[in-house]
């Protein structure tokens, strides 16, 4: 915890309606990592927060090349199974689009020729 009483780092994976209490409750000169916006991409911001307490944001896929090929290996091997909503074929991209875009899934949206 920072000076203050606030956080020196908060770890963003929802985005939306969490973002402005996330910045509110980061110390001084802390910091915000941004891993994803399941809640929504779209986020209302203050930047009085980041200014005044001097605020870093930093954004993070969370995932080096190497994290992404072990985890490619243990789904190929069996030691975790993804979670697949739904399957479209390429020629209905359009409507994985929409469905990925409606925010309208659980688990991944997989495309195959």
């Amino acid at each position: 915890m920072g000076a203050t009483g606030g956080v020196d780092l908060v770890v963003n994976y929802i985005g939306g309606d969490t973002w402005i209490d996330s910045l509110k409750c980061i110390t001084p000169g802390g910091r915000m990592t941004v891993c994803g916006a399941t809640q929504d991409y779209r986020a209302e911001n203050d930047c009085r927060y980041i200014r005044t307490y001097e605020i870093s944001i930093i954004g993070s896929t969370g995932w080096t090349m190497e994290d992404q090929a072990r985890i490619l290996r243990m789904a190929a091997d069996g030691v975790i199974e993804p979670v697949i909503d739904t399957v479209f074929p390429l020629r209905e991209t359009a409507t994985a689009v929409q469905k990925n875009a409606d925010r309208d899934f659980f688990g991944k949206i997989v495309l195959v020729p």
